[in-house]
């Protein structure tokens, strides 16, 4: 629902949102609902990208600054670039990370198989964005969303037997790679732990976060 996005946004003075899981995951928008969503954001003064999987919502007192939304993987990743003073940028990733399992598995199974090249090739676009693009350009980096992984295996971020290793071709694995760190470690002390995002059968597990550089943790304090 884009007016209830929008009324977060303006109670919570948020600039920027992004929305995942806007549909059930047998389903997609249709334009008629594209075009509703269009029309709700443009009468509050919001400007929207509509993705397969991800929508973007972004306030337009930032259009002075806004100088790209991009989707990639059918919406899995979005890139959006604002210059925030001359010459200085900050790329936002909002990110919709593939559901994966640790153990044996049969990779045979056709399923399984897509499963890890659509792994895959988020790892890559995630490389080619952060890697050889934003870090090179020394822009302030934000990774957040559904990372569907957690930081580590302790009861910080689990409880029950919900326990599922990091995929090596994974979210967070690709932002380690690269010395992104996971910001909520930053506001430990604050927080009430477990910190749990996902209920359950099996328990709960912290599977949204948020992957920056340093400078960027320090800059989004000051």
């Amino acid at each position: 629902n884009a007016a209830a996005a929008i009324r977060l946004m303006i109670k919570y003075e948020l600039n920027i949102m992004a929305v995942q899981e806007h549909t059930p995951w047998n389903r997609t928008l249709s334009g008629m609902k594209k075009s509703s969503i269009e029309r709700t954001c443009n009468k509050y003064g919001f400007f929207v990208t509509i993705s397969k999987l991800q929508i973007i919502i972004i306030d337009k007192q930032l259009s002075a600054c806004h100088r790209e939304t991009t989707i990639y993987e059918e919406g899995r990743i979005i890139k959006t670039r604002l210059e925030i003073s001359s010459g200085n940028y900050v790329t936002f990733l909002p990110v919709y990370g593939v559901p994966h399992f640790s153990g044996n598995r049969n990779h045979q199974d056709p399923n399984e198989n897509n499963k890890l090249q659509t792994i895959q090739s988020v790892q890559d676009q995630l490389i080619r964005l952060l890697a050889m693009k934003a870090l090179r350009d020394n822009d302030l980096i934000y990774v957040f969303g559904d990372l569907h992984a957690t930081p580590d295996l302790s009861k910080n971020f689990h409880y029950g037997s919900n326990r599922i290793a990091k995929h090596l071709l994974g979210i967070i694995a690709t932002c380690e790679s690269i010395n992104l760190e996971c910001a909520i470690y930053h506001h430990w002390d604050d927080m009430e732990k477990p910190i749990i995002s996902h209920h359950g059968s099996k328990g709960g597990r912290f599977i949204d976060g948020m992957y920056t550089l340093p400078v960027c943790i320090r800059v989004a304090a000051v």
